[in-house]
């Protein structure tokens, strides 16, 4: 639950010049197809790795401003989808955020480890969403 509105909160989450100052992994986004956010956009992500930078390419499948984006990755080490919703409440947005990884080879064999790894980054994630976004005025 964020206490802002949807509007803002959905607008917050898909500027890509903003994600790395609430997701801690990442390095680096950026968009690398034509025209404003939208289904069929592409984007890199490149997040932090212990010595060596791992670029992924996202492309969105679904795009619902102020209610949901999903997506998947086309090139990367893990084969990914995911999405986040925002359904507007009394108390303000509440993010619902899920992520589905099957990783292969030796990814597939650290799985438990990397899964645990996630979901912490995740949880630390939307708590650093949370507080960056209820402290603007």
């Amino acid at each position: 639950m964020i206490n802002r509105p949807v509007e803002e909160v959905f607008q917050f989450t898909n500027d890509l010049d903003k994600v790395t100052q609430w997701q801690g992994n990442l390095v680096q986004t950026k968009q690398t197809s034509d025209g404003p956010m939208g289904v069929g956009s592409t984007f890199d992500e490149i997040p932090q790795a212990p010595g060596r930078k791992v670029k992924s390419t996202w492309e969105i499948t679904e795009y619902e401003p102020n209610g949901r984006v999903q997506w998947k990755t086309t090139a990367g080490p893990i084969p990914m989808e995911g999405s986040t919703s925002f359904e507007s409440t009394e108390e303000g947005t509440r993010v619902t955020f899920i992520l589905e990884a099957r990783p292969t080879g030796l990814y597939g064999l650290l799985q438990p480890i990397i899964g645990r790894a996630v979901r912490k980054q995740v949880k630390s994630d939307l708590e650093s969403l949370k507080i960056l976004l209820e402290s603007q005025s």
